[in-house]
């Protein structure tokens, strides 16, 4: 049977060449783990703050739809 001490102590595993491996993948992934959170997040945010269609757009969809009469839509569009 193994000795605990050579997978999670000072061993083979932490020290050497693996060890530095391990230390160099371990970090690497979680900055980008962290960046990858902060990058969703970010644009979760920017994407509710900004509408993708403008007021005037929406207002001509209305129109095409028939909700809203011309002299409405004229009105309204000079009002934007």
């Amino acid at each position: 049977m193994m000795n605990a001490n050579c997978w999670f102590g000072h061993g083979f595993f932490w020290n050497g060449p693996w060890g530095m491996l391990f230390g160099i993948l371990f970090w690497s992934a979680l900055f980008l783990g962290i960046f990858y959170i902060v990058y969703r997040l970010w644009n979760t945010v920017l994407s509710r703050s900004y509408p993708k269609e403008s007021p005037l757009d929406i207002l001509r969809e209305k129109y095409a739809r028939g909700e809203i009469n011309t002299e409405e839509y004229e009105e309204r569009k000079t009002k934007l």
